[in-house]
């Protein structure tokens, strides 16, 4: 029961995901793309790197680029608190040389249960 098509003929009624806080919002993952949250730990900033591009963050022995989401969405970089941590995300597998991602968040995240009818399009027009 665990072919790709069986799983693709199920019915699935509710996604579970994580509400991830970022700055003046929340950004909405599915559960299984999140490798793990960790605590908040500063990053030796490179130069002549984009300013979403933070650093190399440095998890369970692979060295994992930390981005801030805010930035690669034209906001200012939200500075640290007690409260920040590190999303350590899947990739997609487009490139197998970079398995995880990593972003800084704003706190803890919180699980949240989504169903087709709460998603919705936003226009931005």
């Amino acid at each position: 029961m665990n072919s790709p098509q069986a799983i693709e003929n199920q019915n699935i009624v509710e996604l579970p995901c994580l509400l991830i806080p970022l700055k003046g919002r929340f950004l909405l993952l599915p559960t299984v793309t999140v490798a793990e949250m960790a605590p908040y730990m500063a990053v030796r900033m490179e130069s002549n790197t984009p300013d979403w591009y933070l650093g190399v963050y440095h998890w369970r022995d692979q060295a994992v680029p930390l981005l801030s989401f805010e930035v690669i969405n034209g906001e200012a970089n939200p500075m640290a608190t007690s409260n920040s941590r590190i999303a350590v995300i899947n990739n997609t597998r487009i490139c197998d040389s970079l398995p995880f991602i990593a972003l800084v968040t704003q706190g803890i995240p919180r699980l949240a249960r989504v169903n087709a009818e709460e998603i919705s399009e936003i226009s931005t027009a």
